[in-house]
């Protein structure tokens, strides 16, 4: 889905795509916003794997909340069964890493496909291929990167970049951001409605230099995630 298409990329005008995230429970990101996962109750006993893109990073089972395409007239349904997220697929070896929230996990590619993104796991995050600037060109313009945050009880990479009682960014300005061991310093943070991230031309900007991080930012009281936290940084 074609949602909006900023200036100031290569002379280029590309898709912004409907990014899809998790939140335990359900994970969060759609262009809309980032999409929620959730942890299932029933399951939290289960031995688990250490790794795997269907578990939080505290060893939690995670299902994927339902997906669906922004309207203008949100139609009341019946909440459908989350299903399990599939298995891992690419591993670049790579590290994203937030010392000042002891936040270090492996950063793999992503890619914007018919309008979406879909992070497949919820211990890693993930930079966009075709959004942006590869990690090698950082220098030249706008890296992003995507993970997912998780409710109900679960710990995603997301979790850790915000203060979900306070609402706000866990990260002060300044902080260090390592990406693929490239430095960058935290600049600042704002908080998006998931309906208005497609359109936010600040966000999609390409800017020499410039990282921006987005994860969903959960609700205190478990509820699904209807806003995105926006982290932008700069090379050091």
């Amino acid at each position: 889905m074609n949602l909006f298409k900023p200036k100031g990329w290569w002379g280029k005008r590309p898709t912004i795509p409907v990014v899809v995230l998790g939140s335990v429970a359900a994970a969060c990101l759609t262009v809309a916003g980032i999409t929620g996962a959730v942890w299932s109750q029933s399951n939290a006993d289960v031995p688990v794997p250490s790794q795997s893109a269907a578990h939080s990073m505290d060893g939690k089972i995670v299902t994927q909340d339902p997906v669906s395409a922004p309207s203008p007239t949100p139609t009341p349904t019946a909440s459908p069964t989350p299903t399990a997220v599939p298995d891992p697929v690419q591993a670049s070896g790579d590290r994203f890493s937030v010392p000042a929230v002891g936040l270090d996990i492996p950063l793999d590619p992503v890619s914007a496909s018919d309008g979406q993104i879909t992070p497949p796991g919820f211990q890693s995050a993930y930079w966009i291929t075709n959004m942006g600037v590869p990690l090698s060109q950082g220098a030249e313009g706008t890296v992003f990167v995507v993970m997912h945050s998780i409710r109900g009880g679960g710990i995603g990479p997301g979790n850790y970049l915000t203060n979900v009682q306070e609402g706000t960014s866990a990260l002060a300005d300044g902080s260090a951001i390592d990406v693929a061991g490239v430095p960058y310093h935290v600049t600042g943070w704002t908080v998006i409605p998931k309906g208005g991230l497609a359109t936010d031309a600040d966000i999609w900007a390409n800017t020499p230099g410039k990282l921006v991080v987005i994860t969903c930012l959960e609700h205190p009281d478990g509820s699904e995630s209807t806003d995105n936290m926006v982290i932008t940084a700069s090379r050091n």
